[in-house]
């Protein structure tokens, strides 16, 4: 990924009809692909953000994943 940009990872679940396990597999799911990133080369600093959300409706794609290119933050100054 080109210097200055990171990817930011929202997967979704409703998977089942309880939120608060949705979101964990929707989590779990994020947490996944950001490690098949950096296992495929991406260094660990350009994951930017891994985001597990509840599909809104059942019409919504329940196994899903988005990954965006963004701006990568700069580093704090001290």
């Amino acid at each position: 990924i080109a210097e200055g940009l990171a990817l930011k990872i929202v997967a979704s679940a409703n998977d089942s009809e309880y939120p608060e396990v949705n979101r964990a597999i929707a989590g779990n799911r994020a947490r996944f692909l950001a490690d098949y990133f950096v296992i495929s080369g991406i260094p660990r600093e350009a994951i930017a953000a891994t985001e597990g959300v509840v599909a809104k409706t059942a019409a919504d794609a329940g196994r899903s994943a988005v990954i965006q290119v963004v701006e990568r933050a700069a580093p704090a100054k001290r």
